[in-house]
This record gives C-alpha cells, sequence and structure tokens, in this order.
C-alpha cells in the first residue's frame, strides 16, 4: 500500500510575513475605527449645535418682529442669514393658519413630509439623507418647531441644517483609511518579507555549513557563533556529529578488524586445498585436509554469530529489553552444571556463590556469564569464581580466575571487538568477540562491564545491572 507524499509546508518566511501584517492591519484598523467613532460623534455633536444655534437665532428674528412691517421683502431681509446660497440653514415659514410665508431658497429640495412632525421643543433627528428630483443626495439635519410671536399667533417653523460637508469629510476619512489599509498591507508585506529574510539568513548559514560535511568530515563541528536562539540547535548538531564520528571510527575498525579475522582462516583454506590438489592423494590424507578446513568453518560459523548477536544487540539498543525479576540460584547452579566436567578436565576448581533476585533478561545474562566463565577457565591455573552481591538495588556479578592477569596497559581495551593485546590470553578457536558480547549485553541493560587485576593475581571481570525501577516495583 503505496502512502502519499508529504505535502511540504508553507515557507517560515512566508508564515511570519503574513502574521506581521495581518497584525500591523488589525492594529490600523482598531486604531483608525477608533478614531472615526469619535471623529464622527464630535461631527455629530457640532452639527446638533449647529441646528440649535440656528434655531435661536429664527426664534430670535420671528419673535422680535412688528407685525406691521411683515412681508415677503420684509422676511427676506430679516432672514438674510437663511438666504444666501452658502448658508447652511434652510428654513419654511408658516402662519398660524397653515399659510405659507417665507422659504429659503435651499429648502426647495426638501418637501414637507421630509420633517418630523412639530414640537415646541427642538425635536431632532440622526443624519437624514434626502435625494430631490434632479439633485443628488444630500445631508441634512431636519426639525419642526412652533414659535410663539410678540402678537401671541404661533408660528410653525420647518428648519434644515446641511450636514453634507460633515458627511463628506467622514467619508473621506473612511476612504482614506481604507485605502491606508490596502498600501499598509503592500508595504508591510515588503518589508515583513526582507525583514524575515534578513532574520532568516543565519539559518540558510546554518543549512549551508552543515550540508558541506560529508561521511569524510566527520571531525568538522559547526562554530558557536551565532544568535542566541540558534545555539540549542548547534549544540544539538555538533552532538550529533560527535555520535555519527563515533559511529563511523567504530563501523570502520569493525570492518578493518573484520576482514583481518576473516583472512587469516580464508587464507588457510584456501592454501590447505591448493596443496591437496597439487598431486593426487589417498583417502585418509583427503580425509585429514577436509577435517582441517572443517575446524576453520566452524571457526567462521562462530565468528558470523558472534558478529550477528553484536549487531541485532546494536540494533536493538533503542528497543524496550524483556527483562523480569527472577532468583539467581537456579541460573548460577546451572551454569555450574555446564563448566564442571570442563573444569574437572582441566584440574580447576569452581566456585559459585550468591543468593538474591535479579532483574535482567535471563537469556541474554546467561550468555554474558558463560563467557566470562570460559574466559576465566582458559587462563586459570586452579580456580575460578563467580559470585553475585547486591550493591543497592543494582546487581553486581564478578568473574575472578587465579591465572597471571592483564598487562596494566591492556585493560582499557579487552572488551574491544577482536582485540589480542598478549598472545598468552589468545585462546585457540576463539573469534575475538567473547568479551566485546559481554559489554554490549551489559550495556543493554543500562549496565557496565569492566576488567581489573585480582588482588592476588589473574583477572576479575564483573558487570553491574540496574535493578526494577521504583515506578516498576509499585505496580
Amino acid at each position: 500500500m503505496s502512502s502519499k507524499p508529504a505535502r511540504p509546508h508553507a515557507s517560515l518566511a512566508v508564515r511570519l510575513t503574513i502574521i506581521f501584517t495581518l497584525a500591523t492591519v488589525l492594529v490600523i484598523l482598531l486604531g483608525g475605527g477608533a478614531l472615526y467613532l469619535f471623529l464622527r460623534a464630535g461631527l455629530a455633536n457640532q452639527a446638533i449645535s449647529g441646528l440649535d444655534d440656528g434655531l435661536h437665532l429664527l426664534r430670535a428674528r420671528i419673535h422680535d418682529q412688528p407685525v406691521a412691517q411683515e412681508s415677503r421683502a420684509h422676511w427676506q431681509r430679516a432672514l438674510t442669514e437663511f438666504t444666501r446660497p452658502d448658508s447652511l440653514y434652510a428654513c419654511r415659514l408658516y402662519d398660524e393658519d397653515g399659510h405659507l410665508v417665507f422659504e429659503s431658497p435651499r429648502i426647495a429640495a426638501l418637501s414637507a413630509s421630509d420633517f418630523p412632525a412639530p414640537a415646541r421643543d427642538p425635536a431632532l433627528r440622526a443624519l437624514h439623507p434626502v435625494k430631490a428630483p434632479g439633485h443628488v443626495e444630500q445631508h441634512w439635519l431636519l426639525s419642526s418647531v412652533y414659535i410663539d410671536r410678540l402678537d401671541g399667533a404661533r408660528w410653525r417653523v420647518d428648519f434644515a441644517y446641511d450636514n453634507e460637508y460633515k458627511h463628506e469629510l467622514l467619508e473621506g476619512y473612511l476612504h482614506a483609511m481604507l485605502l491606508g489599509v490596502v498600501l499598509a498591507v503592500i508595504l508591510f508585506a515588503l518589508i515583513g518579507q526582507m525583514t524575515m529574510r534578513y532574520v532568516l539568513m543565519p539559518i540558510h548559514s546554518l543549512s549551508r555549513q552543515v550540508g558541506d560535511i560529508d561521511a569524510g568530515q566527520l571531525d568538522r563541528r559547526i562554530s558557536p557563533a551565532w544568535p542566541r536562539e540558534l545555539l540549542p540547535i548547534v549544540s544539538a548538531m555538533n552532538s550529533l556529529l560527535d555520535r555519527l564520528q563515533i559511529s563511523f571510527a567504530r563501523q570502520a575498525q569493525f570492518s578493518a578488524d573484520l576482514a583481518h579475522e576473516l583472512r587469516s582462516p580464508l587464507h588457510a583454506l584456501v592454501s590447505v586445498t591448493e596443496v591437496t590438489l597439487n598431486r593426487p592423494r589417498n583417502e585418509q590424507e583427503y580425509r585429514a585436509t577436509l577435517e582441517a578446513n572443517l575446524d576453520e568453518f566452524r571457526h567462521l560459523q562462530r565468528l558470523s554469530d558472534d558478529m550477528l548477536f553484536i549487531a541485532r544487540t546494536e540494533q536493538a539498543e533503542h528497543q524496550p529489553l524483556d527483562r523480569v525479576a527472577f532468583d539467581i540460584h537456579p541460573l548460577l547452579d546451572g551454569l555450574y552444571d555446564l563448566f564442571d566436567a570442563l573444569a574437572e578436565s582441566r584440574q580447576i576448581g569452581l566456585q559459585f556463590s550468591g543468593t538474591g533476585t535479579v532483574y535482567a533478561n535471563r537469556d541474554l545474562l546467561r550468555r554474558a556469564l558463560i563467557n566470562l566463565v570460559s574466559n576465566a577457565l582458559q587462563y586459570a591455573h586452579s580456580r575460578v569464581s563467580l559470585s553475585v552481591v547486591q550493591d543497592g538495588t543494582d546487581s553486581v556479578f564478578t568473574v575472578e580466575d587465579d591465572g597471571d592477569g592483564v598487562a596494566a596497559a591492556q585493560l582499557p581495551f579487552m572488551f574491544a571487538r577482536f582485540y589480542r593485546g598478549d598472545e598468552s590470553r589468545s585462546r585457540p578457536g576463539g573469534t575475538g568477540l567473547g568479551l566485546s558480547i559481554v559489554k554490549a549485553i551489559a550495556e543493554r541493560h543500562g549496565g557496565t562491564a569492566g576488567v581489573e587485576n585480582g588482588e592476588r593475581g589473574g583477572a576479575r571481570f564483573h558487570i553491574r545491572l540496574p535493578g526494577k525501577p521504583v515506578a516498576d516495583l509499585q505496580t
């Protein structure tokens, strides 16, 4: 079943630019919107004040005029402020019988039905857009009131205040703000893109520096001269390079050692076979050649088995290990029975001791102890001991022989693969991987393996395995 290729994520620079631009636009909209509301409220108050001032002036003019002098021409002169073409006011005067007394030129665009019902006090409306035939839409603030005259008559006044310029001012501000938002989006997108490119330049430089390191340059390290935010990445990359260098060096050394170990038996096989084929042989000679070759084949088989075991152990390093808590005594009894006959044939005494519970993989622990005891029997003069003690929650296994011991200069390399520092400790038929397997098993358990010379001579090998975690003990 094929899986779809993962879609690439959006560019980090693009995402940061979008966030930066949207945040900026949001700030502009909030600030501009607040200013717009403030300006609209201020202009509305100004319009209402202008309407009140105009009504107050008109009331004074109508109230104080003598009745004998009234005529259309009289009102034309008396209400000059309301008849100029540039006046913000417009009005109609009706006498108490409802007859039209006076009408200013600009009020022709408004019909009587546009005005609210008359009242003694000003009855104000909100902005009232009116579109008269043949005229563009205008914005007026309208009121209709009754005004009492000196003669006791009550006249009706339809009064209008031109609010068009304030409306145009608000519309102009709104259009300018929207245009500013559009320009801000474009401007801040460009600035954000350039800023993100500048900010991300160290990441691109770091990527190029890492990309220049290949398998032949694992000794190189990334310099620490980077912005503070990139230092954790640089540290992690250098740690990864350390591990890769160690792993590659180990693999290279292992390959070289393996080639050396395989060359000797293969060379022996080829040489013996060529000598045998040089001339006709009898049955016994052929049989002797095959038996010699069989020993080399068995050595190669053991070598390949040990190599495969180490490879599998290292591959499973980060996988959970199947461990259980068990009594160590039955395992020691089984090991004693396994080596008793071999030790007796070599006149070597075995001493196995220890009780208690250990927390380990039984099969892997058994193989590690078999390798240590088998190794000790090869170099012991008369005694091999295996002891198990509890050190806190840890279990410590110690295998000691009374042989000649190990040279101090060779102690650090005893668990290295294929290491043979002293011919006296190189047993025939060995693969040179037994102690490497012991160390791999100990580390697979999260423990350690070590070697030292005993106080009375001989070598002392030990394995320390951690006990069961406290969290597991509580379950």
